[in-house]
């Protein structure tokens, strides 16, 4: 009997490599269109720096193309790939953790002889596996055009690839949270897009509602709710690195951390809130519940604000300038 206990007993797993490679084979096409659209924006970006008429009979063209690649390729990096990660960062994390929102298929899979951090560690991983290996290709592809135009900066390069990788483990951080908090694909999406356009979307509502009885007040415009936004992240980094007129590699560089580790940080977040999440809560539209009231009045804020704002706009207009408030006037 007890040669059949030790025969019998199974391990709990930390990492599932069936699962892994499941998920490569699975959703092969979805990083399949994330390196086209990579590998697209590269060759027409670069490719017309490189093949510039003469770009090689003087000084003053080569001078040309070897500033051009150390200034566009961080920038391609910077904020091609916060928008082309945002959308894959989001299908990617969406695919690799769609068990969790159907009851039969996670009741599955978590009757394998695999921990739960197991399966996230190998969701997380398989996800990730596939946007870094599709940096790598891209990094590749930059590094033949430049070897086309017969210059090489690979300090650009470099930091282009780590600005790539930095988004992805960003944005697939990001999308790991909300696949976590919600038990359904369409509260992970909203959610997705609340987390990441919800601070200019309170700041457009409260200076909306303000320009309204405020003079001299405008609607439009942004402020610190830009460093609230992911995707405007890295964008503004690169914008701000220049230093008279010249890019400089060291003052990118740090935002590039900044950015990873954000992903990181979120992604141990989800381990938190996955290792705490009730299976039953598969279909529901958030699948922790000592978070549902906030998520519920942060929604309502947003749509009670929204619709506030339309209601004030449509009945009095911009013209008001403040007049619907005169103290308002008075005081600015």
């Amino acid at each position: 009997m007890s040669w059949e206990v030790r025969i019998m007993r199974s391990a709990k797993s930390y990492f599932n490599s069936t699962i892994f490679f499941r998920n490569l084979k699975r959703y092969w096409p979805i990083w399949s269109l994330y390196i086209f659209a990579l590998g697209i924006t590269v060759v027409v970006t670069l490719l017309p720096l490189y093949t510039r008429s003469g770009y090689g009979s003087n000084h003053a063209n080569t001078r040309y193309i070897y500033v051009a690649m150390r200034e566009t390729l961080p920038h391609i990096g910077a904020v091609a790939g916060a928008i082309i990660n945002l959308i894959f960062g989001a299908i990617s994390a969406l695919a690799v953790f769609s068990f969790l929102y159907d009851y039969k298929q996670t009741q599955m899979i978590h009757n394998l002889p695999t921990r739960r951090e197991g399966h996230f560690f190998t969701a997380f991983a398989s996800g990730l596996t596939w946007l870094i290996g599709a940096n790598l290709i891209a990094f590749l592809l930059a590094f033949l055009l430049q070897l086309f135009a017969g210059y090489c900066e690979f300090a650009a390069l470099l930091t282009f690839f780590t600005a790539l990788c930095a988004n992805s483990i960003c944005f697939f951080g990001i999308a790991a949270l909300c696949a976590l908090f919600v038990g359904n694909k369409w509260g992970m999406l909203l959610l997705y897009a609340v987390l990441n356009f919800g601070a200019l979307l309170i700041e457009a509502i409260v200076r909306w509602v303000l320009s309204l009885f405020v003079f001299g007040l405008s609607a439009t415009g942004i402020g610190f709710s830009v460093l609230l936004t992911p995707v405007a992240l890295m964008p503004i980094a690169s914008s701000n690195a220049y230093i008279e007129d010249v890019y400089t590699l060291a003052r990118f560089i740090p935002w590039i951390l900044v950015c990873a580790a954000l992903g990181l940080i979120l992604a141990a977040v989800a381990l938190l809130l996955y290792r705490r999440r009730q299976l039953e809560s598969a279909s529901e539209l958030i699948a922790v519940k000592p978070l549902r009231p906030i998520f519920r009045y942060t929604m309502a804020f947003l749509v009670s604000g929204l619709l506030c704002g339309l209601l004030l706009e449509l009945v009095f207009g911009y013209e008001t300038g403040g007049r619907l408030c005169p103290s308002c006037s008075v005081c600015s």
